[in-house]
């Protein structure tokens, strides 16, 4: 038996050559530009995790104590942001003229 779940396809590309790409989403009650919002904030997500598990070892804890697997995960995310903080200190936001 499947369900009929109600969607929202919005198309969109960049320029009048660009790519068509489209953003699909459940919640049928968002415009255009509430749901790129929205979906700029979950990639940001994912690009943390994705950068967290590759390059800091996040989730790479083999400690059975609760207390070490919190720590290891506090670490690891205090080390993403000083790392996104220097970087952005020298490519964007500070940088010198």
């Amino acid at each position: 038996m499947s369900e009929e779940t109600p969607l929202t396809l919005f198309f969109t590309r960049q320029g009048k050559r660009g790519k068509w790409k489209v953003l699909l989403t459940t919640d049928t009650g968002l415009n255009f530009v509430q749901a790129v919002e929205k979906y700029q904030i979950r990639w940001s997500i994912e690009v943390f995790f994705k950068d967290a598990k590759q390059l800091l070892n996040l989730g790479g804890c083999q400690s059975g104590n609760f207390d070490a697997q919190i720590a290891d995960t506090t670490v690891t995310m205090i080390a993403y942001i000083l790392l996104a903080f220097r970087y952005r200190f020298d490519h964007y936001e500070f940088s010198r003229q």
